[in-house]
């Protein structure tokens, strides 16, 4: 006997005790019990295991007759006594495992795909991961640098995607599993008889039939949701949330966890959510690659509120070093977004404030809210807190920019024949000092207001994903 005939065979037979067995596979079972006696004398040991948990064996006698016939009736008596005095050590045994078996015993989880390097470290053994091969509990699946793999669940229809260095354990075959490092995406079918749950260090992410991404590093964790909803929780602090369709949460020391719309998280490459407290730097939780820190140049000008950063001249806001990742992403992807949650404030009417310069090529690109009346957004720019995307996009060799307010297009500016693979943004700097060698007096204005939240994607984002995180995007209460 083989050991995938043995595995096979161990699924089969605690499936069949916990009356989880499709017709066909009771068919496969009964005809290994026939031809294997080895089997039939394993299958007699997992019922009598069954039978001191819930009282109830749903065994049939013509499964053990070979044994009978080998031993006679009373070695089957004597066997049954022996059985009797083990019952307790092994009940025990049973117990002290959290009705999940010993590591040897298999699970429907396979790895289905794979892209580069993978590592199944089962024990004190590491294999070389392949497809089809199932997972144990306490096995701890590590993909590699340049490497992508994804679980598949042939009971329930569950996939895991796991992207480059990410190391995953199946904690028990009752749907438990810790995110040690790096980022999952999760398509979980609805199934009310099974609770799905991913740890990580911090957080706790409990599924009941959703589709979200799971990003952990360093001190945070991030849960995004793209179908059906979450329940997330801080395991350092207790708080917990529940995230629905389109929201995310991030769990890390600098706030409990508040669920928030993203645009997208295809292309996210920095998420600022301005809880800090205090201090200078802003930190990157988007938990993809290097992070993308801020720096406030003057902390004198800025307020630090329970869920913003207010601020009240010319903060200048810039990069803490220099974002690789982001102009690496641009040259790609021939693209680059900024979606802000923002609110201006402190304005006189009439006045334009400056909230990001940013330098392409030959270029200086400006950000500006205004409270011009002939401006349709004037009143909304004061009167509450509006979702802002500025997206920058090549195409045809042709770059334009385009500000979206709360969803709809506001303003479009062509840039000319250029390149952003050979001139991604050289420098990038929001609520920053007003500068006086523009050619007009909108960007001589400092912003004043409130910073919500700060996403930066490596892509253009498209109308539809505009369009969308406007309609169910969820502010907070402005504040005095």
């Amino acid at each position: 006997m083989n050991e995938a005939e043995h595995e096979t065979f161990e699924r089969l037979a605690w499936r069949y005790f916990d009356r989880r067995l499709a017709p066909s596979e009771e068919a496969e079972l009964r005809e290994t019990l026939r031809d294997n006696p080895l089997h039939c004398k394993r299958f007699a040991e997992i019922s009598i295991v069954h039978s001191a948990l819930d009282r109830v064996v749903n065994i049939r006698r013509d499964n053990v007759l070979p044994m009978r016939r080998a031993r006679g009736r009373l070695a089957f008596r004597g066997m049954a006594a022996a059985a009797a005095v083990l019952l307790t050590a092994l009940g025990a045994f049973w117990l002290l495992s959290d009705r999940v078996g010993s590591p040897a015993l298999p699970t429907a989880v396979a790895l289905s795909e794979l892209k580069g390097e993978t590592t199944v470290f089962r024990g004190d053994k590491a294999l070389a991961g392949a497809i089809g091969m199932r997972l144990k509990p306490g096995d701890r699946v590590n993909t590699g640098a340049d490497a992508a793999a994804t679980l598949t669940d042939s009971d329930t229809g569950m996939r895991i995607g796991l992207a480059a260095d990410t190391v995953l354990t199946m904690k028990a075959r009752d749907g438990l599993w810790h995110l040690g490092s790096g980022r999952i995406e999760v398509l979980a079918p609805s199934d009310g008889d099974r609770s799905l749950a991913f740890t990580t260090h911090n957080a706790r992410t409990t599924v009941a039939g959703t589709r979200f991404e799971l990003v952990t590093a360093a001190d945070l964790t991030r849960v995004a949701v793209e179908e059906g909803a979450v329940d997330f929780a801080d395991l350092v602090s207790g708080a917990a949330v529940s995230v629905e369709t389109g929201h995310a949460a991030v769990a890390s020391p600098r706030g409990p966890p508040v669920a928030f719309r993203l645009a997208a998280t295809d292309g996210l490459l920095a998420l600022y959510l301005f809880n800090e407290g205090a201090g200078s730097t802003l930190y990157d939780v988007s938990g993809i690659g290097e992070p993308m820190n801020l720096t406030i140049g003057n902390p004198a000008n800025v307020e630090w509120l329970p869920d913003r950063l207010r601020v009240l001249g010319a903060a200048n806001i810039a990069f803490k070093g220099r974002p690789d990742k982001l102009n690496q992403a641009i040259r790609d992807n021939r693209g680059l977004s900024i979606d802000a949650q923002i609110q201006l404030r402190f304005v006189e009417e009439g006045e334009r404030g400056l909230f990001m310069v940013a330098h392409i090529g030959r270029w200086r690109q400006t950000w500006t809210q205004t409270t011009r009346k002939t401006d349709p957004n004037a009143a909304t720019y004061r009167e509450s807190v509006n979702r802002t995307i500025f997206v920058l996009l090549e195409k045809d060799r042709q770059v334009e920019s385009l500000f979206y307010h709360d969803g709809r297009l506001n303003a479009r500016t062509e840039l000319g024949k250029m390149a952003l693979s050979r001139n991604p943004p050289t420098e990038m700097r929001f609520a920053p000092v007003p500068v006086d060698h523009f050619d007009h007096d909108d960007a001589r204005r400092e912003w004043r207001g409130d910073i919500f939240m700060l996403a930066i994607y490596g892509r253009a984002l498209t109308p539809a994903e505009i369009e969308e995180a406007a309609r169910h995007a969820v502010a907070p209460t402005p504040q005095p």
